[in-house]
Formats: C-alpha cells, sequence, structure tokens
C-alpha cells in the first residue's frame, strides 16, 4: 500500500542518516586517539622504519617522539613490532573498543537503532528477519545456506587455526618464563589479542628468517 511505501521509505532514509553519522564516530574517534611516546626504551627492538613512521606522525603534530595512531598503518606496524605489552594493549583495547565507548562518538544507540530499523523493514516486506531479506537476491540465498558455509568453513579450517594459536601462544609462554598450567583463568600473564600480532611475527622470524619489513626495499 502506499502508507507501507512511505513507511519504508522514511526507514530508509533514517536507516542512511545514522549509518552516516556511525562512519562519522569512527572517523572521529580514529582521528582523537594517540599514542605518544618519549621514551626510547618503549621503542626497543622496533625496525627503524617503524620508528621513523612514529617520528613523522609526531612531527605532524609538533610534538616531540614518537605518535602511533588506530590508522591501519601505524596500528598494524605497531602492534607487530612493540616489545612493551603494557602498550600493545592499550593501543588493541582502543581498536577493539573504538566508537564505543561514553561520549561524543559513541556507536552503541546507533547501532541500536540500526538493527531495528532493518528489523522494522525485513519485516514490513514480509522477511522474518533483515538477514532474510537482504539474502533473498544473492547468491547465497538464504541464511540456512550461509551457516551451513560457515559450518564447513570452520570444520576445514579451525584445527589448523588452533595449532597456529597453540604454537603462537606457546612461544610467548616460553619467552616470558611462564607456565600457562599454573595461571588461573583472570591471571593478567594468559596469552591475550595483543600479544598475537607481535609473536606471530616473531615466530615467523624464527621459523623462515623471515621479517616482512627487509622485503619492502626489494618492493616497488
Amino acid at each position: 500500500t502506499d502508507e507501507q511505501q512511505d513507511i519504508l521509505r522514511q526507514l530508509r532514509e533514517e536507516t542512511s542518516l545514522l549509518s552516516i553519522q556511525f562512519t562519522q564516530n569512527v572517523l572521529a574517534a580514529t582521528n582523537a586517539f594517540i599514542l605518544h611516546l618519549t621514551d626510547e626504551s618503549d621503542l626497543e627492538g622496533m625496525p627503524e622504519n617503524i620508528k621513523e613512521m612514529g617520528r613523522h606522525e609526531a612531527r605532524q603534530r609538533d610534538l616531540d617522539g614518537y605518535v602511533y595512531t588506530l590508522k591501519g598503518p601505524s596500528y598494524a606496524a605497531f602492534i607487530k613490532y612493540c616489545t612493551k605489552r603494557n602498550l600493545r594493549e592499550s593501543i588493541y583495547m582502543a581498536s577493539a573498543s573504538l566508537a564505543f565507548q561514553p561520549g561524543d562518538n559513541n556507536n552503541t544507540d546507533i547501532v541500536r537503532q540500526i538493527v531495528n530499523k532493518h528489523r522494522e523493514i525485513a519485516q514490513l516486506l514480509g522477511f522474518a528477519t533483515y538477514a532474510d531479506y537482504a539474502l533473498s537476491d544473492r547468491m547465497a540465498e538464504n541464511t540456512h545456506n550461509v551457516y551451513d558455509l560457515l559450518d564447513r568453513l570452520l570444520q576445514a579450517y579451525m584445527p589448523k587455526a588452533q595449532q597456529d594459536i597453540k604454537e603462537i601462544a606457546g612461544l610467548y609462554y616460553a619467552d616470558n618464563q611462564i607456565s600457562p598450567s599454573s595461571l588461573s583463568p583472570d591471571d593478567p600473564r594468559l596469552f591475550q589479542p595483543w600479544d598475537y600480532p607481535f609473536y606471530a611475527n616473531k615466530l615467523r622470524q624464527q621459523r623462515y628468517d623471515l621479517d616482512p619489513e627487509e622485503l619492502r626495499a626489494y618492493l616497488p
């Protein structure tokens, strides 16, 4: 009916505006965070080009020392090469909670509104969920097919992923002389997500004598 079409149009316009606000909040939160370091020991063991990245960012902001941000190249390089666990945790947690902290850039309520409006759109069009609506004209066709594919991928890749994590966590525990069997579930020394990039890279270097940063000189 015309009334339903008007409601649908209104819901889509509101969803579009909310999506724009979501993106703007992510960008603002990304730009608001900096990790400013002035102690040279905090960069111990870092490749020189990663240090220079931090120096350049600091100069751009008229700051001394080094600055690292949540923008892709800066974040990825820092969490992969920083030897200081507390600093890796700091930048990881800032990234993981990006635009979901109290303040002007908090997307929590925006996500809730988008989800609710998606549900209204789907039900208005005769679908049980927004996922069913979104998949109706795509190759996957329905949520059952999506979950079937994901389950098959999980079965295929999970054993190798678990083995990789076990090896990387093993290097972390060995490196820090920690016995994982002696740790309680809430022990801060447990292997954490902010440890993964650093020790995955370290294991790669040990196993293959390969450092991606050294290859940059040979790549265009």
